[in-house]
């Protein structure tokens, strides 16, 4: 039996599939404002560039409507092809399987950071008191442990910017454009 359930094309980037996405939550029809708004993606012309070079006529039909009695050119709208929606129903089933991996992410993180503050805390002492003999703590166990976890988020890391073509870096700098340089 044949899998009729597309395969999501890997030469759209996270910013296409959420657009699809964004458009089959308006029931298969959005305007450009209405996906900017759903999506996040405000910024410049990124929707509007990904519907016409990307998206159409594959995936979605574009309609620029009449301008209005006041001479405003409303914003243009899309609807999803067949095919567009198939490969829609495709990503929103997949966001749910990412939305797992996203807080076991999170998790290793706070296990990293947990472990580097322990790690700084119990070298700070060392260095005040000179004598860690009397510490329960192995310093070597906490620093595997730490490189433990470092290379499981790498592989997280990894694993994400192969499935999302390497926008990972650019979701990260939009979520916190100035992380702490440690």
């Amino acid at each position: 039996m044949v899998d009729s359930r597309p395969d999501i094309d890997s030469n759209l980037d996270w910013i296409s599939r959420q657009i699809l996405a964004a458009i089959h939550e308006s029931d298969g029809t959005a305007d450009t404002s209405e996906i900017k708004a759903i999506t996040g993606v405000t910024e410049g012309t990124k929707v509007p560039y990904r519907l016409k070079n990307k998206l159409a006529p594959d995936f979605v039909d574009l309609m620029q409507p009449e301008m209005t009695d006041d001479g405003q050119i409303p914003p243009k709208v899309a609807t999803l092809t067949a095919d567009g929606e198939d490969l829609a129903e495709t990503i929103v089933e997949e966001e749910f399987d990412t939305a797992d991996l996203s807080d076991d992410l999170e998790n290793v993180k706070a296990d990293v950071s947990r472990l580097a503050a322990r790690v700084d805390n119990l070298e700070n002492k060392s260095e005040s008191t000179a004598v860690v003999q009397n510490e329960d703590v192995d310093l070597q166990e906490l620093n595997r442990g730490v490189e433990k976890l470092l290379e499981q988020m790498t592989i997280i890391n990894d694993f994400l910017n192969e499935k999302y073509d390497g926008e990972l870096r650019e979701f990260a700098e939009e979520k916190n454009p100035d992380p702490p340089l440690n």
